[in-house]
């Protein structure tokens, strides 16, 4: 059975050019949502199957972006992230403006790890024997448990009842 040739890509016209770009620019700052294709069909006054061809060109472009290289990504991920928290912070959400700037502190490395200290023997040389004594508490305490691994009482009291 022969396969069936994909047609050539029709060469764009400056207004497909522009649809693109407008159609990147509304999903690059709320995302793509269904109701978006009768919006911009209405708008550009043509059918909503062709808003998702161009929505496919648009991601489309989108992954080639992602062949660029990591810094120049990073670059354009961090302006973005500065554009979303101005706007935030221009609308006074301050959740989302302490959340981005999480965002970006991590990003940048600005969190520093921390430093952990490891001990040769993080034992403190303990011999078999004792090693030994610690495993049979540590199971005899969880038999006792019947098998939790916590211990802990999870009663619920009742407040101010009403009759």
């Amino acid at each position: 059975m022969a396969t069936k040739k994909k047609a050539p890509a029709k060469p764009r016209t400056p207004k497909t050019e522009q649809r693109i770009a407008e159609l990147h620019e509304a999903m690059t700052r709320r995302g793509w949502d269904p109701s978006m294709a009768r919006t911009f069909a209405a708008k550009w006054r043509t059918k909503p199957s062709q808003v998702y061809q161009i929505k496919q060109r648009v991601l489309d472009r989108m992954t080639a972006d992602d062949d660029l290289e990591t810094d120049f990504k990073r670059s354009l991920f961090l302006a973005e992230l500065r554009d979303a928290r101005r706007t935030a912070r221009a609308e006074g959400r301050w959740g989302p403006v302490a959340q981005f700037l999480k965002m970006e502190a991590q990003i940048l490395g600005l969190f520093a790890p921390m430093e952990i200290k490891v001990a040769a023997n993080p034992l403190h040389a303990m011999t078999d024997a004792e090693l030994e004594a610690i495993l049979a508490e540590e199971t005899r305490a969880a038999k006792e448990r019947k098998g939790q691994i916590i211990d802990a009482d999870f009663t619920v009291s009742k407040r101010g009842s009403r009759k």
